[in-house]
C-alpha cells in the first residue's frame, strides 16, 4: 500500500487530500472508492478507514489484481468545519462536477480530481450517510435510465453490492455519478448508509460486505459475492421534517416492511402535552 497526498490550490486556499493506492502484481480494472464527499457525514469516512485496513491486515494487495484507490476523506475542509459544505466557498462539493468554468475552490477540486484520478478509473463506489441528525437504511443509489441505456452500468454495481433496497434517481447534472457517467461513461454507485454522527454495526457490515462483493465480482480478488434473497427496487421518496422539536418513541425499527397507514410511532410535545 503507498499512501499519497493530492494537493489542490485556488484562490489562495489549499487543501491535501489523503489517499491509498493498493497496486496487484497482475492486471486488472482500476476501482476508486471514495468517502467524504460531504464533511459531515461519517459513516462513509469510517468505513473506507475499515476497508483500507482490512485490505492492509489481510495483505489483499498480494493476491489481488488491478489496481485499488480509497480517498476516506474528499471534503477535508468541510470535515474540519464538520459541516456538508466547502469550507472555502460554502458550496456543495457534489453539484460542481462536470462544469466548464473552475471559478471557486469547490468547481476547481471537482475538475482535478476528475481529470486526475476518475476520468481515468473502469468504476467508482462513493460512500455517503444522511449527514446530520437523520438515519438511512443501507441502500444504493443509481441512474433511472440504466436498464434502458446502461451508458454506466451503476444498476449492476448496485445488484453486486448487495444492498436490500436500490433507490432509482435521476440526480443533479453536476453530482458526481451524473457528471461522470455523461463526460467519461464511468460507471458510479453511489451508496448511503446510516447518519447521525452514529456508526451502527449491523448497518456498518452491510458496506464492508459490499465492498468486498464488488472486489469478488470484478474479479479484483477471488471469493463468492454474498447476496441478500431479495432486493428492492424505489422509484421516489418522501421525507417529513417537524414544524417544531419533539420528542418521538418509534414503534418501528430503521429497515422495517410497513403498510400505508400503519403507526411509525408516537409524537410528545413537552411544553402542552401531559406526561
Amino acid at each position: 500500500m503507498q499512501t499519497k497526498f493530492f494537493t489542490v490550490s485556488f484562490g489562495g486556499a489549499t487543501e491535501s487530500l489523503p489517499y491509498y493506492v493498493f497496486e496487484g502484481s497482475q492486471k486488472g480494472i482500476d476501482l476508486v472508492v471514495t468517502a467524504g464527499m460531504h464533511g459531515n457525514e461519517v459513516n462513509g469516512m469510517v468505513l473506507a478507514r475499515e476497508f483500507v485496513r482490512w485490505m492492509t491486515e489481510n495483505d489483499i494487495e498480494s493476491k489481488m489484481k488491478g489496481r485499488v484507490t480509497v480517498f476516506p476523506v474528499l471534503n477535508t475542509s468541510g470535515f474540519g468545519d464538520f459541516s456538508r459544505y466547502v469550507t472555502h466557498d460554502n458550496m456543495d462539493l457534489n453539484r460542481q462536477f462536470g462544469k466548464t468554468e473552475s471559478d471557486s475552490f469547490s468547481t476547481n477540486l471537482a475538475n482535478q480530481l476528475s481529470l486526475n484520478f476518475f476520468a481515468k478509473a473502469d468504476a467508482l463506489i462513493d460512500l455517503h450517510d444522511a449527514g446530520n441528525g437523520a438515519m438511512l437504511v443501507p441502500h444504493c443509489r443509481i441512474h433511472k435510465d440504466d436498464e434502458i441505456n446502461c451508458i454506466s452500468c451503476s444498476r449492476e454495481m448496485s445488484k453486486v453490492f448487495g444492498t436490500e433496497v436500490v433507490y432509482e434517481r435521476e440526480g443533479h447534472r453536476n453530482m458526481m455519478a451524473v457528471a461522470l457517467r455523461n463526460l467519461y461513461n464511468t460507471p458510479v454507485v453511489t451508496v448511503e448508509i446510516g447518519g447521525d454522527q452514529d456508526v451502527f454495526k449491523d448497518l456498518f457490515e452491510v458496506g464492508m460486505r459490499g465492498l468486498k462483493n464488488y472486489l469478488k465480482y470484478a474479479n479484483i480478488i477471488e471469493g463468492d459475492v454474498e447476496l441478500p434473497k431479495t432486493q428492492y427496487y424505489c422509484e421516489d421518496r418522501y421525507s417529513r421534517k417537524a414544524d417544531a422539536g419533539i420528542i418521538v418513541k418509534w414503534h418501528k425499527k430503521l429497515g422495517d416492511f410497513v403498510q400505508a397507514g400503519e403507526s411509525l410511532g408516537k409524537f410528545y410535545y413537552p411544553l402542552t402535552q401531559d406526561i
